[in-house]
């Protein structure tokens, strides 16, 4: 979002670059948020709440989100299933508490599943830490 477009022509060839998503990030605020903004002054401060905003709270949100991507195709009688060009839709969860656990791989013994479902797989004393190898 914060990139120069030198240091976006930088990034030509990576996956960083289709990952930003600036422009559709100015069209949600354009096209959703921007309209609600506008039509209530008394509680928003159009200043305070400009694009330059959005990208920061919108950058801040997924800095501490996990993200998973899902098959738009789970059905496994599917003859197509098998297909490379399967497509996949992203789901994105704040999940504030994840910050316990500790992301050693070596001490893996807790599992963070979408929707905020945490399977511990063994008993954890007082005083040791959680570790998550996704994390």
């Amino acid at each position: 979002m914060f990139w120069t477009e030198e240091e976006l022509q930088e990034l030509k060839g990576t996956e960083i670059l289709p990952r930003i998503g600036k422009q559709k990030s100015e069209e949600q605020y354009t096209q959703q948020l921007l309209p609600v903004i506008t039509s209530r002054p008394d509680l928003f401060d159009r200043a305070e709440c400009d694009i330059n905003a959005f990208h920061r709270m919108g950058s801040l949100v997924l800095a501490y989100s996990f993200g998973s991507t899902t098959s738009s195709n789970d059905n496994e009688n599917d003859d197509n299933s098998e297909d490379e060009d399967e497509e996949t839709e992203a789901q994105i969860a704040m999940v504030p508490l994840a910050d316990m656990l500790n992301a050693d791989p070596l001490k893996n013994n807790v599992s963070l599943c979408m929707y905020v479902k945490l399977i511990v797989g063994e008993t954890i004393s007082r005083g040791n830490n959680m570790g998550n190898e996704s994390y």
